[in-house]
């Protein structure tokens, strides 16, 4: 096994692993924010989760085209030739989520994996 091997089968490795992940996360976009009837409380009383997810619940289509585009970011991750655009579509997307994370203050381990994914796709770019 020379190094160039070892190079490609970790980049199809990171590829792989972030294309299926994304593809998992995008396809449940659309049931993971339940509805937004069930937020009855004045706005003033949700943490900044709950508030996020009212946000995401309110409209099912944004949350449906965000996950489509996680899918079509996945998809062109998958295919050498559109890979780059892959990257930017899903780094558009997971830095996003980082920020929403972040300052919406969503439990750790679900900005841990934001961060995780993004810095998989800047591994992608780099080889």
């Amino acid at each position: 096994m020379n190094k160039k091997y070892l190079v490609a089968v970790l980049e199809w490795s990171f590829v792989l692993f972030t294309a299926f992940n994304m593809c998992i996360y995008g396809s449940t976009k659309y049931v993971q924010f339940g509805n937004i009837s069930q937020y009855k409380r004045p706005l003033f009383s949700y943490d900044g989760m709950s508030l996020m997810w009212a946000f995401y619940a309110y409209s099912k289509s944004y949350s449906t085209i965000l996950g489509l585009f996680e899918i079509l970011g996945a998809l062109l991750l998958l295919v050498p030739k559109t890979r780059i655009i892959g990257c930017i579509v899903l780094s558009s997307i997971l830095i996003n989520i980082i920020m929403q994370d972040y300052f919406y203050g969503v439990h750790r381990g679900a900005m841990a994996n934001a961060v995780f994914y993004q810095l998989l796709v800047i591994g992608v770019l780099w080889f």
